[in-house]
């Protein structure tokens, strides 16, 4: 597997050349996020297979933004790996277990869940916002790991506020359809426009992308996905990795996925429950 990538700062094109996984490393490390060339290009038609299937059989969790036409623009569904077979066999395929591991550093990896995203036509743009406090788990080592079947120019890419995710800061919930904040808890800031402009200083992020190519970033980095205008879908599959250290955690706002309205007794600091975040990966 070819380990490379393209990058934009301050949406200015530049290239690096990321030929070891050292590099890779160090990019997930200081940036927030790195990009995976080829991860899944020899199994296009495996993700292509699992996306679709999911598409046509949703689950309770899955939500449809439509335009005026009211044709849908953005599908999403979450937690889709125990009934759908492709999804699972992707979450579970060794060599994006092993690739993660070492990206992030990390001798276990658990399952969180699993998130399609399905934008065409006008989809809407996602706010910058961070995963994490719409988590009800927390750690050292928590990511996204967003595979894509298209191509999807920089224009139409995630964008990514560069090494955001070190801060320290944890920011509101917003809604994804108005952008407004969900639940305004004082253990959480507020992201309005001018701490944006600031943060933005850093430098920003974003990828070109080719079939197979994924994103791999911290769930404490700021990121957002722009306005779809491609008449073609942008399919994704992204898949929520733990590593070691993560906990459950109370300081969550509408947990994403709901496990705590699905049975899951969340105890402060606590264990992962193995029938919850099961296993990919182990080493002593």
């Amino acid at each position: 597997m070819e380990l490379s990538g393209s990058e934009n700062e301050d949406l200015g094109e530049f290239m690096f050349d990321s030929s070891t996984l050292d590099e890779v490393m160090g990019r997930f490390s200081e940036d927030g996020v790195s990009i995976i060339k080829g991860l899944f290009a020899d199994r296009l038609e495996l993700l292509v297979g699992a996306l679709e299937a999911a598409r046509l059989s949703p689950s309770p969790m899955a939500s449809l933004q439509r335009d005026s036409q009211n044709e849908v623009v953005f599908f999403t569904d979450f937690f889709t790996y125990r009934k759908n077979q492709l999804i699972r066999d992707i979450v579970w395929d060794n060599e994006v277990v092993e690739t993660v591991s070492q990206i992030v550093q990390s001798k276990s990896l658990r399952v969180f869940h699993d998130h399609i995203l399905i934008k065409s036509g006008a989809a809407p743009e996602t706010p910058w916002h961070q995963d994490r406090p719409y988590y009800l788990v927390d750690g050292p080592v928590s990511c996204s790991l967003w595979i894509t079947p298209d191509r999807v120019p920089i224009q139409e890419s995630l964008q990514f506020i560069r090494g955001s995710h070190a801060i320290g800061r944890e920011f509101s919930p917003v809604s994804f359809r108005d952008g407004q904040v969900i639940d305004n808890r004082p253990q959480f800031e507020v992201l309005d426009d001018e701490k944006i402009r600031k943060l933005q200083q850093r430098g920003v992020l974003s990828f070109h992308m080719e079939p197979g190519d994924a994103l791999l970033f911290d769930n404490r980095v700021l990121h957002k996905a722009t306005r779809s205008n491609l008449p073609a879908a942008r399919r994704a599959l992204s898949i929520r990795y733990l590593g070691d250290g993560a906990q459950l955690t109370s300081n969550y706002v509408n947990a994403t996925p709901p496990f705590d309205r699905m049975g899951l007794k969340v105890v402060d600091k606590g264990p992962l429950p193995e029938e919850w975040f099961p296993t990919v990966r182990y080493s002593a």
